[in-house]
Order: C-alpha cells, then structure tokens, then sequence
C-alpha cells in the first residue's frame, strides 16, 4: 500500500475495507481483500473495489467473479481473470461499460478506468495474477484533492504530509511505527487496518453480491 502522500506500509486483513473516505459527504471507496491460497503465509490481494460517489452519480463495483454458471453473460475475462461489473448494485457486461453519462467504465489490454468527470475521480484497476490468484493493482486519483472535504481511510488524506497518513477513523492522526520506515512491520500494519478501516457491519458496505456469497462470506476482519 502506498498512500496518497507516499507512506508505504503493507496491508494483509482479508475482509471489506475502507480505502478512501470523506467525513464531510457520502463519497467512499471500499475494497475487498482475499487472501493468496496458494501461499504459505496467504497475503492479502485486491478483489475488488466499489465507488459511492456524491449526488445522483451511479455507484460502480468491479470485482472479480466466482460462479460462471449464473448469468456469466455479464462476465468477462482478462488476463485469464473472470472480472464482473455492477452499477448501481445491477450486473452488465465490463466491456459494456456503465451505461451512465455521470461516469466511465472504460477497458484497454487488462487495465479498467473507472472515471466521474463531475468530481474527478478516478480508479485504475490493472488486472494480474499471481501465484494462480487473480488479483487487481488499483490507482486513486483524486484530481484536486477534493480540497473542501476531509479525506481519511487507508491511502491517507491528499495533503502533501505523509506523518499524518495513519489515523483513526475520524481523523485523529496515530504513531507510525518506527519499524515501517524499514519495510516491514507486518504485525502493527495489521492490527492498525483491522482496528480503524475493516467494515464490521453489513449496514457499512456497498458491496453487491453474487448468489452464492455474502458479506459473512469475505468479513474474516480477524482472519480466523
């Protein structure tokens, strides 16, 4: 994880977490992380990222899909990768893209961008694979920073300083570690994302869902 101000720390919970958050509007980026089943230690991958954006601009999930014998229709592949696409909570086809005028879902190779030309949001979603898992690489951008919101969540607020990049989730800015500044610190990073940024109530997720999961399916906040 790099934030918006360049801390680099690493994140292995596997559950639904908060990425970016205003604490002055509804805008919210969550992301969904899995872990790697094929790895000793299961690190944690992206599978997927939904965006609440303000107003009446429709709310885009890309995620990576798990049951092909319903309504595969809607999914496609990429880089070997079944990826799906919902608006507004409403299945289509990526390749499709939103249907909406109030924002993009636009594909070149295996990258998808995600753009709302109203506020300036963009999410670059590069499709990859790993160790047989497939797994997204996103970019934020938040063209200007959205300079009359207070923006929190895993990749930090977009001021220009990074000390203040680990915070609770109203803020408050928390110690970073000494250890981080060496790379490692897997233990601090961990409890630090489980205890401000895991999604623990269903009521707190945009997330849509496939038949067959849940959000019980993916909450594994403690990684039990």
């Amino acid at each position: 994880m790099t934030t918006f101000d360049g801390l680099r720390y690493d994140v292995h919970v596997h559950a639904e977490l908060i990425f970016v958050k205003s604490l002055d509007s509804n805008f919210e980026i969550q992301g969904r992380t899995e872990a790697v089943e094929n790895h000793a230690s299961r690190p944690a991958v992206t599978t997927g990222i939904v965006i609440n954006e303000v107003g009446d601009n429709p709310r885009i999930q890309v995620s990576l899909a798990r049951d092909l014998s319903v309504d595969d229709r809607y999914t496609e592949e990429m880089n070997g990768c079944p990826i799906q696409l919902f608006v507004d909570e409403v299945a289509r086809p990526v390749s499709a893209g939103s249907g909406s005028t109030k924002a993009s879902v636009k594909v070149s190779n295996n990258k998808i961008t995600i753009q709302y030309p109203e506020t300036g949001t963009v999410v670059e979603m590069q499709v990859r694979s790993w160790r047989q898992t497939c797994h997204f690489s996103v970019t934020y951008i938040l063209s200007d920073c959205r300079p009359s919101e207070r923006i929190v969540g895993l990749v930090g607020s977009p001021d220009g300083e990074w000390r203040n990049d680990w915070m609770q989730r109203d803020g408050t800015p928390i110690p970073i570690p000494p250890v981080l500044r060496r790379g490692s610190g897997f233990e601090p990073t961990y409890n630090y994302t489980r205890d401000n940024w895991c999604i623990d109530r269903e009521s707190e997720s945009y997330f849509a869902y496939e038949h067959d999961t849940s959000f019980a399916f993916f909450d594994h906040c403690d990684n039990a």
